[in-house]
């Protein structure tokens, strides 16, 4: 029961970092996308959105079921 629970809390730990790593990925391309000089269209945003929110969905997927989950990329 006790290994059970050690591994259940560091799965958990995992995820949280992992959405920690995902925020900050995301605030990084607001910046970028909000930034005065030579910011990016909103096409641009949507598109590295889309690759982050992909990335960071396949890690969390790894985690949580602990196999290999195929890159498309």
């Amino acid at each position: 029961m006790t290994a059970k629970l050690l591994s259940q809390k560091q799965a958990l730990k995992k995820l949280s970092k992992n959405k920690e790593l995902k925020k900050r990925h995301l605030t990084i391309l607001w910046e970028e996308y909000n930034r005065a000089d030579n910011p990016f269209s909103s096409r641009k945003l949507l598109v590295k959105l889309g690759k982050v929110t992909s990335k960071h969905s396949k890690a969390e997927l790894r985690e949580i079921i602990g196999e290999e989950v195929e890159d498309s990329d």
